[in-house]
């Protein structure tokens, strides 16, 4: 679980939706919330603007970095480096994949340069989200993905929330050729029943799935209220084309509930 929550903010209220369930993380886990704004490009008095954000904020612990020679990705780095065991949260409007977000365009860039887990606010998720009663990993046979589920377990088990484990298999894959797609899918479900007792002593729920990777993963959150997805953004979920870049786009448009992503340039 993060020690520190990185939270970015440039002045507007799209920023600013990411603060409700920072917050609601940092009750949670004791982490500590930290409140970033930048001289470049951030509003025109970033100490007072972030001493007022601060002052109204009901969380354990509380501070605020002004960064005055870099721009936002760069900001959120440098102080993301400085602390220890940190997640950023940030808001995305979704409106054009993962780029038109607080600072101006920097949600890719953020996640390029981040090690670090990226907590994903999209535009359906209520401005008083609080915790989820359940967190889904969303995986595949890519060590990315699978790195993802003690991460997913962590946060199940700090937020008191249940850990389900899905894999979706293509429905086209199944049409094309339905003894590849069975083969496949005999895989993933010894994938996820892999993965759920590599969490033990938490009890793990996995389920394995067939359609379209976007449409079948929101339609798994949407049947938990707000879930906490987590997904890695490199690699393919199932079978097919789409990367889950292009999935962890759909699904943070249209969750009500954060997603936290982590990308993996360079795995296969």
């Amino acid at each position: 679980m993060p020690e520190t929550i990185v939270v970015p903010l440039d002045g507007s209220d799209a920023a600013e939706a990411a603060l409700g369930p920072a917050a609601a993380v940092a009750r949670r886990t004791g982490a500590r919330l930290v409140l970033v704004s930048s001289r470049l490009g951030g509003p025109g008095d970033p100490d007072a603007y972030l001493g007022d954000i601060q002052t109204g904020l009901d969380v354990p612990s509380v501070e605020t970095v002004v960064v005055r020679d870099r721009r936002a990705p760069g900001a959120v780095d440098l102080v993301a480096g400085r602390h220890p065991d940190p997640v950023v949260c940030m808001r995305t409007s979704g409106r054009s994949g993962l780029r038109a977000v607080v600072f101006g365009s920097v949600a890719q860039e953020v996640l390029r340069r981040a090690r670090v887990p990226v907590l994903l606010v999209g535009p359906a998720v209520a401005p008083d989200w609080e915790l989820p009663t359940d967190v889904v990993a969303c995986v595949d046979d890519r060590p990315a993905s699978r790195s993802m589920v003690p991460l997913a377990a962590e946060y199940a088990g700090a937020l008191g929330s249940r850990l389900w484990i899905v894999t979706v298999v293509p429905a086209r894959g199944r049409e094309a050729d339905p003894a590849r797609a069975a083969a496949f899918e005999d895989a993933c479900r010894r994938l996820v029943e892999e993965r759920a007792e590599s969490v033990a002593p938490m009890e793990a729920r996995w389920r394995v799935v067939h359609g379209d990777p976007a449409e079948e993963v929101i339609a798994m959150a949407s049947g938990f209220p707000a879930a906490l997805m987590v997904m890695a953004t490199r690699g393919h979920v199932g079978l097919g084309p789409a990367t889950v870049g292009s999935v962890t786009t759909d699904v943070v448009r249209r969750a009500t509930g954060p997603v936290l992503a982590r990308a993996f340039y360079g795995f296969d």
